[in-house]
């Protein structure tokens, strides 16, 4: 089943490409903004910090509760993180 020329279909696969590129930066990028993110949740994580909504809203897209002991939180870009919580206050 022909519709275009090779010319075209040259073409369309160019612009598909070009899409997929697009959305590759966009990934990485998002990969590169998680990993700072894990990496400065390492580094404060035993040490008690302000609670700043604004920056909450921008990067956790949902928290879960799993059971009384684990959380999952989701972050933008769709990554996941699974956290223990009641051994810090019990």
């Amino acid at each position: 089943m022909k519709t275009g020329t090779l010319g075209e279909e040259i073409l369309a696969l160019q612009a598909r490409l070009d899409e997929l590129g697009a959305t590759q930066r966009k990934t990485e990028q998002a990969d590169e903004f998680l990993r700072e993110i894990f990496a400065m949740a390492e580094r404060v994580k035993d040490h008690p910090i302000a609670w700043d909504e604004k920056t909450i809203r921008q990067t956790v897209e949902c928290v879960r509760v799993l059971s009384s002991e684990k959380l999952l939180v989701i972050f933008r870009g769709e990554m996941e993180r699974e956290v223990g919580w009641r051994e810090k206050w019990d």
